[in-house]
């Protein structure tokens, strides 16, 4: 997960500055881009820098004080607070010899978030198999008074897709020739059961009602994936209540594991918020999730991540970590305030 932005200098060094960045499940690219000129080096020289990274969809600067910087090789550069939150200074301590003088050094500065955190989901789209409206092949049939026989290619060429049939609700369906076939093709679903009738060459007619009642409400869904029940999102509910009120017992060993655990948290919210979304149960039941998701929305609203830099129970003062802002409490909530 990193990238080196390779600087051409004078004299015989090659400058390589490289950017790492690992936060909740998304990667994002950070680059170094400096407002003063990188050569030459010499020690005490101070080189203004920003990291500009994508986070949330937007790319912009980075808060110097969110990063930790090392440097290889070690000790030849120092970074200092520049001006604003989003500049820094390096500053060269030692330069370093390759050994030949035309050999080339790299110097490298490598920027990361303090403390990385990973959450993953795994998620794979579920799939549906169903019968679609029906085309259904028309037989046809003479008898002499004995059995009955089926038309050939001669007789059904005697058929004409326009003059040789009527339909009774043309909304429905309609009938259509293909390959020297006729058939009655679907347009839509209806608790109608539609009737065809062919006027055959000798003026006789014949009429078939047709239900495909058989047809309807036939769908399998594809193996291997559970099927969302209430029940179970009850359950996702009930777990996520109960880790939004241990958060009075929680104490981070450091910023790290507090923003991990906020998080793990924050994911839960918006994924919980989506199944409840598509979610197809009757709506009594929905409205009862909507609710219940709602109650545990504003429980988040209330509640602070507590850490300690030193660990859990050192002496350094406990800070805290906003679970959530107003506006995304009110922007994830159902229905409005």
């Amino acid at each position: 997960m990193s990238k080196s932005l390779l600087c051409a200098l004078p004299a015989l060094l090659i400058l390589a500055f490289a950017a790492d960045y690992g936060f909740a499940q998304e990667a994002t690219q950070l680059q170094i881009e400096f407002k003063d000129t990188v050569k030459p080096l010499s020690v005490g020289k101070e080189i203004r820098f920003v990291v500009v990274g994508k986070i949330g969809g937007d790319r912009g600067n980075v808060d110097i004080s969110l990063l930790e910087f090392t440097f290889k090789p070690e000790g030849w550069g120092e970074v200092k607070s520049g001006p604003d939150k989003t500049t820094g200074i390096i500053e060269v301590k030692k330069l370093v010899s390759a050994g030949d003088i035309f050999d080339e050094t790299e110097y490298v500065v490598r920027a990361a978030f303090k403390g990385e955190g990973e959450g993953a989901i795994r998620d794979k789209n579920r799939f549906k198999i169903a019968l679609g409206l029906p085309i259904i092949e028309l037989k046809f049939f003479y008898s002499g008074g004995g059995n009955w026989t089926e038309f050939d290619e001669r007789s059904l060429a005697r058929l004409d897709v326009n003059r040789s049939f009527e339909v009774s609700h043309p909304d429905i369906i309609k009938v259509i020739a293909m390959e020297g076939k006729f058939y009655v093709k679907f347009l839509k679903e209806s608790d109608v059961k539609p009737s065809v009738t062919v006027i055959f060459p000798n003026g006789d007619r014949a009429t078939l009602v047709i239900d495909i009642s058989w047809v309807r409400s036939q769908m399998a869904e594809s193996s291997g994936f559970p099927a969302l029940t209430y029940e179970k999102l009850s359950e996702m509910l009930a777990k996520l209540r109960k880790d939004v009120e241990l958060l009075d017992a929680f104490e981070g060993i450091n910023w790290q594991n507090a923003d991990n655990q906020k998080s793990l948290i924050r994911r839960d919210f918006t994924t919980i918020r989506g199944l409840i979304e598509r979610a197809t149960f009757p709506a009594g039941e929905v409205a009862n999730l909507m609710g219940e998701y709602n109650d545990i929305l504003n429980e988040a609203g209330r509640r602070k991540l507590g850490y300690r830099e030193g660990g859990a129970g050192a002496s350094g003062p406990l800070r805290y970590l906003e679970l959530l802002t107003e506006h995304e409490r009110l922007s994830w909530k159902f229905g409005n305030e």
